[in-house]
């Protein structure tokens, strides 16, 4: 793994006094218990330009399925304020130094985790659950990230690549 020096701005303890920290998974296996509450996961960010997600850092051993629904193994995440420039910057620098490599952090918040979803057609007529940005089941309200890494990817599936390109949920019986 590499380390990457950031600013004092957004180096940070990995377990804070809100409590232990979570991965993707358990949050996403626990998000019923922790709709509405504030949380500390980690997993491997995402900063596209419309959407920012954290992803399992390793395949969930159990799928999350709400109503029928499976969805992938991540959360979205928004961050507000100020700080929002300075933690896509340590992202952006991150990437530049180290293609190629995945980006872990460790984010706190509010989740937002509502354990049904509306179902209603999307732009092509499909019916989908009115989840989160690209189908997510989860949304961190971000106030903190910190523990910015890098390391090696992990080599994915072809099923893996192919739920990252198209991440909708998809109906289970």
């Amino acid at each position: 793994m590499i380390r990457i020096q950031l600013p004092v701005l957004v180096i940070a303890a990995a377990v804070t006094l809100r409590g232990q920290v979570l991965t993707v998974c358990d949050v996403l296996a626990r998000s019923s218990t922790l709709d509405g509450k504030p949380v500390v996961v980690r997993g491997v960010v995402n900063w596209g330009d419309a959407v920012r997600s954290l992803w399992a850092a390793e395949p969930c051993e159990k799928p999350t399925i709400r109503d029928h629904w499976e969805f992938v193994d991540a959360i979205e995440f928004d961050v507000g304020g100020p700080e929002r420039s300075a933690y896509h910057r340590v992202y952006g620098q991150a990437r530049a130094e180290h293609p190629g490599t995945a980006v872990l952090a460790t984010l706190e918040g509010i989740l937002k985790a509502p354990g049904h979803f509306e179902i209603r057609p999307d732009s092509l007529g499909f019916n989908l659950p009115r989840a989160f940005a690209f189908g997510l089941a989860a949304k961190l309200s971000c106030t903190r990230m910190s523990g910015f890494r890098t390391a090696r990817p992990r080599e994915l599936t072809q099923e893996e690549s192919e739920r990252r390109r198209h991440p909708e949920p998809r109906w289970v019986r």
